[in-house]
């Protein structure tokens, strides 16, 4: 028998807060299936990219985080913006990180991550004009 949505997504947090990101990851898929319109499935799309984060997945990463934005009424949209400027640092590719983070600031100016994006501006700008 196919579980809700809901308690899919309560043993896909479970598993995540254990660090079995792989089941986690399977989870949230099993949320996605159940009600994929419903007020749970772009939750567990950003949940999905943090699961591929965690194991250090970058690419899968920035693709699932991308899926996030399909969602019209997702409050996750930000979440997901500044995981990609971090999926791109950890890529070494930091002019798409400064494109990232600096989206947030513009599209998200009254996100919780807007400090932290704006540290990381920071910190790449200053790096690439030290480069030879």
């Amino acid at each position: 028998m196919a579980l809700d949505a809901g308690r899919a997504y309560e043993l896909a947090l479970g598993a995540f807060n254990t660090g079995d990101y792989v089941t986690a990851r399977s989870r949230f898929r099993e949320v996605q299936d159940a009600d994929p319109n419903g007020d749970l499935a772009d939750n567990a799309q950003y949940w999905i990219g943090e699961c591929d984060y965690a194991r250090s997945a970058w690419a899968a990463a920035i693709e699932n985080f991308r899926k996030v934005f399909h969602y019209g009424e997702t409050e996750k949209d930000d979440d997901a913006q500044f995981k990609l400027g971090l999926c791109y640092l950890k890529l070494s590719q930091r002019d798409y990180a400064l494109i990232e983070f600096k989206r947030l600031t513009v599209d998200y100016p009254e996100s919780e991550y807007v400090g932290r994006a704006n540290a990381h501006l920071v910190d790449l700008r200053a790096s690439m004009r030290t480069e030879p």
